[in-house]
């Protein structure tokens, strides 16, 4: 008969982890025993929260990771094989500045300073207002893009959508991404 293995001493305490499993479980039993619906357990589990004094641990706020440059090129070409100049800068605009998409669909062409290489963001998260930079191997596109359609006074609207030939709203961006 072989061995079995022995078991840890009484002595050692369970670790933080296996303790609150070992909770977890405990109140998931309750619950079925009981046959609590959703909404009673939601409440049992806020007041055990309480009880015990348990927070939820923070969340780990990590920097996006970017692409390579060889990757992003690759990704660019691709967009340029389209053929929609309109999508092209707003990706570009995107990720050259890290506009939010709800701010972009949002710039206005008195927004740009072509010269200083900036836009002006009115009304941004948090209801602020601040300035972005373009890198200036950008301006020239940027201008001609605008200068093409002067009655326009909005990029929202000279990024029209090629598709339903309506101007982009956040939304209708996003899903474009």
């Amino acid at each position: 008969m072989p061995a079995r293995a022995s078991k840890k001493p009484a002595s050692f305490a369970p670790s933080k982890g296996n303790a609150k499993s070992e909770a977890v479980k405990k109140i998931l039993r309750i619950a079925r025993q009981h046959r609590l619906g959703y909404d009673d357990f939601v409440q049992v589990c806020q007041q055990v929260r309480i009880k015990l004094n348990l927070r939820k641990p923070k969340k780990e706020r990590r920097l996006p990771e970017l692409l390579p440059p060889a990757e992003l090129k690759k990704f660019f070409k691709a967009v340029q094989k389209c053929g929609d100049l309109q999508h092209e800068l707003m990706l570009k605009l995107l990720l050259y500045t890290a506009v939010r998409v709800s701010e972009l669909v949002n710039i206005r062409v008195s927004d740009l300073d072509l010269e200083a290489c900036k836009i002006f963001i009115d009304s941004g998260k948090g209801n602020k207002d601040r300035y972005i930079l373009f890198p200036a191997s950008f301006r020239l596109a940027l201008k001609s893009f605008v200068e093409a359609r002067p009655q326009n006074v909005s990029l929202r609207v000279s990024f029209e959508s090629t598709l339903h030939y309506q101007a982009y709203s956040a939304n209708s961006a996003a899903l474009h991404r």
